[in-house]
């Protein structure tokens, strides 16, 4: 990218508007305070466009724009840049994460668009917007997220934290229920995670098959099969215990649990 860059009153009918916006939706009200902040105190920051054709496109300050729209004002102060179509969309995605205040839905759609469009990794994200690897990351894990967690996150419902404790509830009723429990109450990511946490501990409490015991019998004699239970460790006979499948982030969970007691 040509880093000359040149700063000029351009006419704002010479200007369109970025055809990947950050923003998923403008809050008018926002955009409005931002209008009247620049007819307060001017415009502190020019926006940035690129030449195309006999026009400009504007690369970041979509909303510095759009307030001077509705300020009825006939030009902007731009900083104009020579850039790629690959180059400025990195710089108005980039620009957007790092300055502007999006929801969680909107830095998740940013951060896929450079995923997925722009073919870059996680790494390569966090180093062109500053932010941490796993900040990045936990937005690309966010993407499997229904849409009503994002938009409880985004609305500023429920912590991001939190949100992430209630997605290891793979029974969707009842992440439902803890969800609508945490809007309510204002729950922050450690109280959902006693919740969560006693919901998995509550699906080992009840047995899932009985185990089928056939008369055992050694050289014409019958003899017991006694095995130690995996919770509490006493020997019992065989026909005394129950199978339960659990996985291994469960059989973890059971081992902590019986290490405390």
């Amino acid at each position: 990218m040509n880093q000359d860059v040149m700063i000029k009153e351009i006419e704002m009918d010479e200007i369109d508007e970025p055809q990947h916006v950050a923003r998923s939706n403008i809050d008018d009200a926002a955009l409005v305070e931002l209008a009247e902040s620049i007819q307060r105190i001017g415009l502190i920051n020019p926006i940035t466009v690129r030449p195309v054709g006999n026009r400009y496109e504007i690369v970041a300050g979509h909303r510095r724009y759009l307030a001077h729209r509705i300020l009825g004002r006939q030009t902007i102060m731009a900083r104009i840049v020579s850039a790629s179509d690959t180059d400025a969309e990195t710089m108005k995605v980039v620009e957007n994460i790092q300055r502007e205040q999006l929801t969680y839905a909107e830095e998740i759609h940013n951060i896929r668009y450079m995923r997925d469009i722009m073919g870059l990794d996680p790494r390569q994200i966090a180093n062109m917007t500053g932010r941490s690897l796993r900040w990045v990351q936990q937005r690309l894990d966010a993407l499997q997220w229904p849409a009503d967690v994002i938009a409880a996150v985004s609305e500023g419902k429920i912590s991001a934290g939190a949100a992430r404790k209630l997605m290891q509830v793979d029974d969707p009723d009842y992440r439902q229920y803890l969800m609508d429990c945490a809007v309510r109450n204002g729950a922050t990511e450690w109280t959902v995670t006693g919740w969560v946490q006693a919901w998995e501990v509550s699906k080992l409490q009840a047995p899932i098959e009985e185990i089928e015991v056939a008369p055992r019998q050694r050289d014409g004699v019958s003899y017991k099969v006694v095995i130690p239970c995996y919770a509490c460790r006493q020997e019992l006979p065989v026909e005394q215990m129950h199978i339960i499948r659990i996985c291994d982030r469960c059989k973890a969970a059971i081992d902590e649990i019986r290490d405390q007691q």
